[in-house]
């Protein structure tokens, strides 16, 4: 390749295959190892939609998912060598702004997984090697695992350390709102963030090939999403929220209370920390009808925290929260 021009290559890779590190399919590893080897530094790699819209497992149980661009330049002949304990700084020090501007840029959160690999293997691939500190060379898998590691960090501090299912939820939301997605985007996301889809069905509703959100409203007492004790925090959020959007006034603290009441102390303060996570999020798009849904219990957290914590029918005591 020419050092005055990048170099572009479109890669068709497969649905993800089960590997040890659960990310990343065999095929895909094995290009960014020739790449690497052949002396090139990865500068990019920008997935395209290419999936049909039918349902693919039904047509191939390996079709193809996805297509990616990956930018490249030949690496400097005297680049260093840098050691596993200075790569992993690097990416602590850099992959947090680089996935921030992934996001400025509108890249899809289903695709983001895919295009941080860019940014994490342009760290990795500057260097002529990367070695631990007994010599033994650091692989592109294992480059590609601690490169997954360090989105997951930046997602824990973004994202408050939610909860798995919560997690999916708040991408799925930022990517397709409340609307429908394609099946097979919602299953590879899910497994990007450590959970089985098919146990989010309090959560989603699924037909075919299509996938949304429950709306709002599916989290009514005593009926739908609503009759289940909260599990996560997405949906113990939504049963809180529902009292504010369809009880009287009077009605809306002592109804959120009461579910708060039936879940613990820690879910209680992550439902908090999601409101205000989606709230920023719809706030930076500058979209202030969207934002404002989500600020509904924030607003009034303090009258909730006192019904909360009042005697239980009963006479029990609910331990004070600290905040």
């Amino acid at each position: 390749g020419s050092k005055e021009f990048p170099s572009s290559i479109f890669y068709a890779y497969k649905q993800q295959e089960e590997s040890r590190g659960g990310k990343t399919s065999t095929g895909w590893e094995t290009m960014l190892t020739a790449l690497v080897n052949a002396g090139f530094r990865i500068i990019g790699t920008w997935p395209m939609r290419t999936e049909l819209q039918g349902r693919l497992r039904a047509i191939d149980s390996n079709a193809l998912a996805s297509s990616v661009i990956l930018v490249c330049r030949p690496r400097d002949d005297d680049a260093p060598m840098a050691s596993r304990r200075q790569f992993i700084a690097d990416l602590k020090r850099e992959m947090p702004a680089r996935l921030a501007q992934l996001e400025s840029q509108g890249v899809a959160p289903a695709d983001r997984e895919q295009s941080a690999i860019g940014p994490g293997m342009e760290i990795y691939s500057r260097y002529k090697s990367v070695e631990t500190l007994a010599g033994r060379l650091v692989t592109v898998g294992e480059a590609l695992a601690l490169i997954n590691n360090s989105i997951e960090e930046y997602d824990d501090r973004e994202e408050g350390g939610f909860d798995p299912a919560t997690r999916f939820c708040i991408v799925w939301l930022k990517q397709s709102g409340w609307g429908e997605g394609v099946y097979d985007v919602a299953e590879g996301l899910a497994r990007a963030k450590n959970v089985d889809i098919r146990r989010l069905a309090h959560l989603l509703i699924a037909g075919g090939n299509r996938v949304r959100l429950r709306p709002p409203e599916a989290y009514a007492p005593g009926g739908g999403a609503g009759e289940r004790v909260p599990t996560t925090a997405w949906d113990a959020y939504h049963q809180m929220a529902w009292h504010f959007g369809s009880h009287p006034d009077a009605q809306r603290h002592p109804g959120a209370a009461a579910v708060a009441r039936g879940i613990s102390s820690e879910l209680y303060d992550s439902v908090r920390r999601l409101e205000q996570t989606i709230y920023a999020h719809y706030d930076r798009r500058g979209d202030a009808r969207q934002a404002l849904q989500f600020n509904a219990l924030g607003a009034e957290w303090d009258r909730i925290t006192i019904e909360r914590n009042k005697p239980a029918p009963g006479g029990k005591q609910i331990p004070m929260l600290r905040r």
